[in-house]
């Protein structure tokens, strides 16, 4: 599990996935939560290499000008915001996982060779040096009405090359990539930042990952805080090494250099993913040269040209969300002794409609998310005569280990039908913790309602209610039948 945890510490995917996975591979394997208000400062700590925790930490820290950095802050959270579009309803632009792309796809470049593999000089290119150092993982604030849009090749070629160019710039030597686009903007259609992934066909585990945003330094999700710095031509470019990854138990490992540089008027951040150091370090090197001499061009891109999606966020009080005329109906009128409503967060826009609720208690927290289904990723719904698939006491924590690997989508985040939730189905989610070093003693739980006639989705994340108490949250009725409502 060292190598497949290292990989997860090193991919870029939200906050909330990260903590999702690092609580799976400690054994509690919470699935992956939509977005809270209350949850935003808790979202923006995770481990990345050296764990330096805490979203107060790292904005007290923030990344120092000069020649140690470039300077960069993040969007405060919603809890700071009239409104906001969370990071955890947000696109995963710089996903490394492996895509099978179709290269004859309008939206999938994938460069040529000028030379058809014939021997030829490389370009003159300077050195980059880059420094070892830790970083800090923090939560990233999408703007307000984001929404996404694939790039085209094209767009994809003029971005790196220019107008009227016909190919990325060959000195990037990205020949044998297949590279997919894509640009997050604002609610009012400006280009927020827009990120290339690229995935080589020989080894889907070498790959690279370019960030581009206008005016400024790309905000990254890691960030190396004492970056190397090294002057190519007037630009100043940053270098790192941020580390390993491992892809799976077998031991192979690849290695992580970075840059994050401007060019022109855009700022940019270039990770490089490779088996080889070499390659890793290389390739690196190869794009600060390109694009210290070829500037990123954005105009084309920089104010969105199409209909913007309609989209709102609101805080909600509890009687608010009970009123509210699409989720309403889901919201309990009641929760369990001990809790205090901390607030609600209602919002829709491209790709998400939801409701989320979260109380709070001693060292507890009752999280209750309603969305649309349609906006949530693919799920099955669970059979609850397939017990294997989620019922918690047939495992042991860590449950990385002990869950067979064909149950792990279905055991982190169990669907079941409405008509299928009975009082034996809850209990067989919920676990008493009394191990749990510097935390309370309690019992635990998630699971997931559908509601196929409205087509609505409920996740529950419960700490410090009983087995029947969550059943009764569903219900909204309160039986004097006790599943296990003590310790056992």
């Amino acid at each position: 599990m060292e190598h497949y945890r290292s990989y997860m510490d090193r991919v870029k995917v939200s906050p909330e996935e990260h903590r999702a996975l690092m609580d799976a591979l400690e054994g509690r394997r919470t699935p992956v939560r939509w977005n809270t208000p209350a949850r935003w400062l808790a979202a923006a700590a995770c481990a990345a290499l050296v764990c330096l925790a805490a979203l107060g930490v790292w904005r007290a820290y923030r990344l120092p000008g000069g020649d140690t950095g470039p300077s960069q802050t993040l969007e405060e959270g919603p809890h700071v915001q009239s409104t906001a579009g969370p990071e955890a309803t947000a696109p995963d632009p710089e996903s490394t996982a492996p895509i099978t792309a179709d290269r004859d796809s309008e939206y999938v470049l994938s460069p040529e060779d000028p030379f058809d593999g014939q021997p030829h000089s490389s370009f003159n290119i300077q050195g980059v040096e880059y420094g070892d150092a830790p970083e800090i993982c923090a939560s990233i604030a999408y703007p307000d009405g984001w929404f996404e849009e694939q790039l085209t090749r094209a767009q994809m070629v003029e971005l790196l090359a220019g107008p009227g160019a016909e190919d990325a710039p060959w000195s990037l030597y990205w020949v044998g990539y297949d590279i997919t686009g894509k640009a997050v903007y604002d609610g009012e259609g400006n280009l927020w930042q827009l990120w290339l992934n690229g995935v080589s066909r020989s080894n889907e585990h070498n790959g690279f990952t370019l960030t581009v945003r206008p005016g400024d330094y790309p905000l990254t999700d890691m960030i190396a805080p004492n970056q190397t710095s090294t002057d190519l031509n007037g630009v100043t470019v940053y270098g790192s090494k941020s580390g390993r990854y491992g892809w799976d138990d077998s031991g192979e490992m690849g290695y992580i250099y970075e840059i994050t540089m401007m060019s022109g008027d855009a700022g940019l951040n270039f990770e490089a993913r490779q088996l080889e150091e070499e390659d890793a370090a290389l390739m690196c090197t190869q794009a600060a040269n390109t694009f210290a001499g070829t500037k990123l061009y954005l105009d084309s891109l920089l104010v969105y040209d199409g209909e913007i999606p309609d989209w709102g966020s609101q805080v909600l009080t509890w009687e608010e969300a009970m009123a509210d005329e699409k989720f309403g109906a889901y919201v309990p009128t009641d929760v369990p002794d001990g809790f205090t409503f901390d607030g609600a967060w209602r919002e829709w826009g491209q790709n998400r409609d939801y409701l989320t609720l979260n109380w709070s208690g001693y060292y507890t927290n009752l999280s209750i998310d309603i969305r649309d289904a349609d906006t949530w990723v693919d799920f099955a719904l669970i059979d609850p005569a397939d017990r294997e698939k989620y019922d918690v006491s047939l495992y042991t924590i860590p449950y990385g280990e002990s869950v067979p690997e064909e149950y792990w989508q279905e055991f982190d985040n169990p669907v079941f039908a409405v008509e299928d939730v009975t009082p034996e189905v809850v209990a067989a989610r919920m676990r008493y913790v009394d191990d749990d070093s510097g935390d309370v003693d309690s019992w635990r739980g998630n699971f997931s309602v559908y509601y196929e006639s409205e087509n609505v989705l409920v996740q529950y994340n419960l700490d410090g209610v009983t087995p029947q108490e969550a059943y009764d949250l569903i219900l909204k009725q309160y039986d004097t039948a006790s599943i296990a409502p003590q310790k056992p």
